[in-house]
């Protein structure tokens, strides 16, 4: 396994994906199935962006809560 290849596990791994998803992807890798490789990051990306969008729907509730607050101690 070569330096670009552990890059890619580990950036895999720091985003969540399991050791089965690391496996098909590396296995693409090394048929040069790029297509496949693009459309498995494809919806790793949208599961990650709707996980973003998730948080930032908290992060809204929380800004609501504080502002609430202060504008109520006012």
């Amino acid at each position: 396994m070569d330096k670009k290849d552990q890059c890619i596990i580990m950036c895999l791994q720091e985003i969540g994906c399991n050791q089965i998803t690391i496996e098909k992807y590396l296995k693409m890798s090394k048929e040069n199935d790029i297509e496949g490789m693009v459309k498995m990051l494809s919806c790793i990306r949208c599961r990650v962006l709707e996980q973003i969008h998730e948080k930032q729907e908290k992060l809204d509730c929380l800004d609501y809560i504080i502002f609430k607050l202060k504008k109520d101690k006012k």
